[in-house]
């Protein structure tokens, strides 16, 4: 397993992502997370990558696996990002 953390507000190009992609071997995966996101460019060339298993992650993705997964984690690893989900009714229902 590979991981790349990028804190910063510009999205993640496609040269940037194929760079991180050259060290992750056939057999590996990797987790490339940036808070600025990721151009569709980046994207389309991970999704494009069939031999290599790589998950994009983004502000708005860690949130998401954060929350779905709480009621697995312990309380030693939810006190690391202690969120509680709010929930309220939508116009939509």
């Amino acid at each position: 397993m590979k991981v790349q953390v990028k804190q910063q507000q510009k999205a993640v190009t496609e040269p940037d992502l194929k760079s991180f992609m050259a060290n992750i071997g056939q057999h590996d995966s990797g987790i490339f997370f940036c808070t600025g996101g990721f151009t569709k460019d980046a994207e389309a060339y991970a999704r494009s990558q069939e031999s290599k298993r790589i998950m994009l992650v983004d502000s708005a993705k860690l949130v998401q696996l954060w929350t779905d997964n709480i009621p697995r984690l312990s309380d030693q690893a939810w006190q690391r990002l202690p969120l509680t989900p709010i929930y309220f009714l939508t116009p939509e229902g």
